[in-house]
């Protein structure tokens, strides 16, 4: 779509401060953080509270610094702040439909989830975007939740927003451009590209 966007190693984005990164790049997509330490999990939700707008991608904070599973809710350090968590996840070996569940938030007539599905459970933040009725019980697929409350901040707030698919985050893309970073993690987890599921650090505004 047309938007700026830089790629940073998390080495990089763990040595400035919240406010630094904030005023740099309103927004951060985190997407597939799986390897990630606690230092890295703390400053991606101090990006949050400092105004920045974080957008969670699928596996973000599941897996610790060595790759083993986490043993705190997932994601862990993250799921209070992004108002919600999950403890199911698949990959889909068909598309799930989708639809939008927020005034003025369209999609485009057979939209559709592939790839893979987290099963959240809300806890505070707000659907976006859900899937219809299906076999795993998954409901949100695109949410947000604000962090700062008492901010006068543009449209949406800034916090976290988690979406659980790359082809539904490219569509939802296109809501808007902005300028945007993205965090680079260490390493492919077990050899592998995992899907995309965007994580951009304000409420309501996904990029690509």
């Amino acid at each position: 779509v047309g938007a700026q966007v830089r790629v940073q190693h998390t080495r990089q984005f763990v040595e400035r401060s919240a406010g630094e990164l904030v005023a740099a790049y309103p927004v951060l997509v985190a997407a597939a953080e799986y390897v990630a330490d606690d230092e890295v999990l703390d400053a991606l939700r101090a990006y949050a509270e400092a105004g920045g707008h974080l957008v969670l991608g699928i596996r973000t904070g599941y897996g610790d610094e060595l790759a083993r599973a986490r043993r705190g809710v997932a994601p862990d350090r993250l799921h209070d702040a992004a108002g919600l968590w999950y403890d199911e996840y698949s990959n889909l070996a068909e598309p799930l439909a989708v639809r939008s569940s927020a005034d003025g938030f369209e999609l485009e007539p057979g939209s559709l989830a592939t790839a893979w599905v987290d099963v959240l459970t809300l806890a505070g933040a707000e659907t976006l975007v859900s899937y219809e009725p299906n076999e795993l019980g998954a409901e949100a697929a695109h949410m947000r939740d604000e962090l700062v409350r008492d901010r006068a901040d543009p449209p949406g707030g800034p916090g976290l927003l988690a979406v659980t698919d790359r082809e539904l985050t490219d569509r939802l893309g296109e809501v808007r451009q902005v300028e945007s970073a993205w965090l680079s993690a260490e390493r492919v987890v077990d050899g592998h590209e995992h899907p995309l599921c965007g994580s951009h650090v304000r409420l309501g505004d996904p990029v690509t």
